[in-house]
């Protein structure tokens, strides 16, 4: 007798577009409940659209990467590269380009770096099955 795989539940492919899209939606409130400051949640709003779109395409390609993987394509591995690209822009804002460093704070530092390693792993990973042939 042959196992059949369990489906993904459908649930499993929105996680990853939850806070954008929620931020979006929702913006000062969904901040507020999310913990942030007056002056964390002012930065959020005060971005530029610009900025957003990267934000955005950085967040909807993960999404799109991490569905290509589970649909077993090879198109995973560069849609995670520009995710990553898109997330390291996004990051670089920050800093470079305005105080949110400070005021957004070390557990944002720390979270950035979790995510980043986490889109750095999911690329190689990509890269790897789609190298060894998994991935069509």
């Amino acid at each position: 007798m042959q196992d059949t795989p369990a489906k993904t539940p459908w649930h499993l492919w929105l996680v990853g577009v939850f806070d954008y899209v929620i931020n979006i939606a929702w913006g000062p409130a969904y901040l507020a409940s999310a913990g942030f400051t007056p002056e964390q949640m002012a930065h959020y709003q005060a971005m530029p659209l610009w900025m957003m779109s990267v934000w955005a395409v950085g967040v909807f390609s993960a999404f799109a990467a991490s569905i290509a993987l589970l649909r077993r394509r090879a198109l995973a591995a560069p849609v995670f590269w520009l995710s990553l690209a898109a997330f390291g822009i996004s990051v670089a804002y920050n800093p470079l380009l305005t105080n949110g460093a400070a005021i957004l704070g070390r557990q944002m530092n720390i979270t950035s770096a979790v995510i980043a390693a986490l889109l750095l792993l999911f690329a190689l990973y990509a890269r790897a099955q789609a190298r060894r042939g998994v991935l069509r």
